[in-house]
């Protein structure tokens, strides 16, 4: 996987923030400007191939997971800079699978058949934007006929969230196969980066 930088990232880098980073402190602490610079990169690639793995494998929905993932500012102290990646804490659930009651792999697990309100309602959105078609639903043009469609699309949404508690979530890894296809392009870019930082802050006199 090449390295991309995402356009918060792009950003940031061109604010100048990254000079101000890592500022040698004393004989035993040296700049990290490079170093920050190619971490901010490998998180921006990591969350664009995260992006991509889960639009590829249709698993977007609202789209709100997928617009979470982001890498956070870089943090350095002394000679450690990190960079943390962020998401809506399902992704778990998404990348790793869920085991239902009665079938499905996962490294989670539904410990009960029956799902919440919250679930069936999220599922109800879900099929109101068209991803489940419920042929059995009239167009609505009185309010019978539109309490009829909502209780329908109700009993739909609750059947749907009750197989998915029953069969689960199948693994997608998304995010695994994001930091899979990265490992080596962040080992060469950070590799070169750490040169540059090391040898920016060997004292003049050497």
């Amino acid at each position: 996987m090449g390295i991309s930088i995402g356009q918060a990232q792009a950003g940031y880098l061109k604010t100048g923030r990254l000079n101000k980073l890592g500022t040698k402190k004393g004989p035993d602490e040296f700049t990290l400007d490079a170093t920050t610079e190619a971490l901010v990169k490998v998180a921006g690639g990591l969350v664009i191939s995260a992006q991509d793995n889960l639009e590829a494998g249709a698993h977007v929905s609202s789209g709100e997971l997928n617009k979470s993932i982001k890498a956070l500012d870089p943090e350095v102290s002394g000679k450690t800079v990190k960079v943390d990646i962020q998401a809506l804490n399902y992704y778990a659930y998404i990348n790793k699978g869920v085991r239902g009651t009665k079938s499905g792999s996962g490294l989670f697990a539904f410990k009960s058949s029956y799902p919440s309100l919250a679930m069936v309602q999220s599922i109800s959105d879900w099929i109101g934007r068209g991803h489940f078609a419920n042929r059995n639903v009239k167009q609505t043009v009185g309010k019978l006929e539109a309490k009829n469609a909502t209780l329908a699309k109700l009993s739909s949404s609750y059947a749907v969230a009750r197989s998915i508690k029953m069969h689960g979530i199948k693994p997608t890894s998304f995010f695994d196969k994001a930091v899979d296809s990265g490992k080596q392009a962040a080992k060469d870019e950070l590799g070169k980066a750490l040169k540059i930082d090391t040898i920016n802050s060997l004292p003049n006199s050497l």
